[in-house]
């Protein structure tokens, strides 16, 4: 996939191109690995073997890894280490870097509101408070609470800002009752990456 989670697979492909317009190339050796093992190969091996390439042909590969569950969210290396010959024997090497970008799902809760007093009149103000948790491995940014038109209760949004792992926010409205209703009243909980 494009977007690459912490514990989820994913494919990398690739091209090999022998630029030579004369000399093949042979016995090359493809490792693809991350420094940090932070990409586990979902084959067992992190290296293929190729026979030879021709000139001016390309070999296309992929291989496929698993980003550890522990990732934090950021773009982690990739290298891919190529050992081959010409068509004589002579040993040669080439690298190549690349980033791929790991994401950590985003997960959030909220606690149940508390509004004091518990019942309002038409016109009466009241304060709600309840948490928005973070439950995942990455920072919640712009985290807000939102109480949209349309319901009994006058449109009001409270900010949180941002929310580390393992945190909450704390959300405190000054709600305002429009008319009289017995119903629900829907609270949008909305937070960035």
């Amino acid at each position: 996939p494009q977007t690459v989670f912490a514990g989820q697979e994913f494919t990398v492909h690739f091209s090999l191109r022998n630029t030579s317009t004369t000399t093949r190339v042979q016995n090359l050796k493809v490792t693809v690995s991350s420094p940090d093992a932070a990409f586990l190969p979902m084959g067992g091996s992190s290296s293929l073997f190729i026979p030879r390439i021709r000139a001016e042909r390309v070999s296309g590969q992929s291989m496929t890894f698993r980003a550890l569950p522990s990732l934090e969210a950021k773009p982690y290396q990739l290298t891919i280490a190529i050992d081959y010959e010409d068509a004589v024997a002579n040993a040669y090497s080439s690298t190549e870097t690349l980033a791929i970008e790991v994401n950590q799902e985003l997960r959030a809760d909220a606690s149940v509101p508390q509004l004091t007093p518990n019942m309002l009149s038409v016109g009466q103000q009241a304060s709600m408070t309840f948490t928005i948790q973070n439950q995942g491995k990455s920072k919640l940014f712009n985290a807000k609470a939102t109480i949209a038109e349309g319901q009994a209760l006058a449109p009001v949004e409270a900010f949180v800002g941002s929310t580390d792992p393992g945190t909450s926010g704390a959300v405190d409205m000054t709600v305002t009752a429009l008319e009289t209703a017995y119903g629900p009243v829907d609270v949008e909980v909305s937070y960035e990456d």
